[in-house]
């Protein structure tokens, strides 16, 4: 074996790290945002079975009763039970959601295209990496800011392939947030998403408050195997694969703007239909 082909063998075994580190970063993610959604079925189950005994009880009223106003008792529980049963649908589907999601991470991506809500996509996985980054630091918290222009509906893309640069740029935003926290107890941490319909193209920005890039670095950020993280933290690969994904996969466009101390955001542009 030569030289380049050693190297190249070592950069896709590295390549192949970087996977399954985001993959068991988000595993406690998973694990604490698939509770919410599950805890609202279980929750809403059990009133909906209550609601269920109200109306044996209004039932029994009723033929003990001349009063007729016993019927709008039973429509009110009857409008409770569907409310409570529309949230038992939509978290139930969530939590599938996330963990079809999920297990499509786990596998050898083919850059295969599916039609999915884009703006749901990005909520999903963006809470994942928060959830993911809370579940090694409890201490960190952040206010997450969504801005979906609703125009954009359901949208053709590579979603194995986007859900990495969605937790890549997240975890990063996460990261300079936590890092300026430790700095000044006193910052209030700021994470805004915003998604924008543009002829024949969707916009999708990830911007943060914290530390921010200086200029030098910011000419480097997109190097493969550069980082300013430590060693154990990030292996300098999360951009780079992420703007190979926007460029080469999604025929888009990944550029970063920032001031340091102040702010950093990301803006992926790709085409609506890929």
């Amino acid at each position: 074996m030569n030289p380049q082909e050693t190297i190249d063998k070592l950069q896709t075994q590295i390549v192949e790290l970087e996977k399954l580190a985001l993959i068991g970063q988000l595993t406690a993610g998973i694990l604490h945002e698939i509770r919410n959604p599950l805890n609202f079925v279980i929750n809403f189950a059990k009133l909906s079975s209550e609601l269920v005994g109200d109306f044996a009880e209004i039932t029994e009223n009723l033929r003990n009763s001349e009063k007729t106003d016993f019927a709008d008792d039973i429509d009110d529980t009857a409008n409770l039970l569907k409310q409570n049963l529309t949230k038992i649908s939509d978290n139930g589907n969530r939590a599938l959601r996330i963990i079809t999601q999920m297990l499509a991470r786990t596998r050898e991506s083919n850059h295969t295209t599916e039609t999915a809500d884009i703006n749901l996509f990005v909520q999903d996985f963006v809470k994942l990496a928060y959830q993911g980054i809370r579940g090694n630091d409890q201490n960190f918290n952040a206010s997450i800011n969504f801005k979906f222009d609703e125009k954009i509906g359901h949208v053709k893309f590579v979603p194995q392939d986007f859900s990495r640069v969605i937790i890549n740029l997240a975890n990063n935003a996460f990261y300079a947030l936590n890092e300026k926290l430790k700095k000044n107890a006193d910052f209030s941490p700021v994470l805004n998403i915003e998604t924008k319909k543009i002829p024949g193209k969707i916009q999708i920005s990830i911007k943060d408050n914290g530390c921010g890039i200086s200029d030098e670095i910011k000419e480097k950020i997109f190097n493969a195997f550069f980082s300013t993280k430590p060693p154990a933290i990030g292996s300098g690969l999360g951009l780079s694969m992420s703007m190979d994904i926007i460029k080469n996969v999604h025929k888009g466009e990944l550029h970063v703007e920032s001031l340091e101390n102040q702010f950093t955001e990301f803006t992926i542009t790709i085409p609506d239909n890929l």
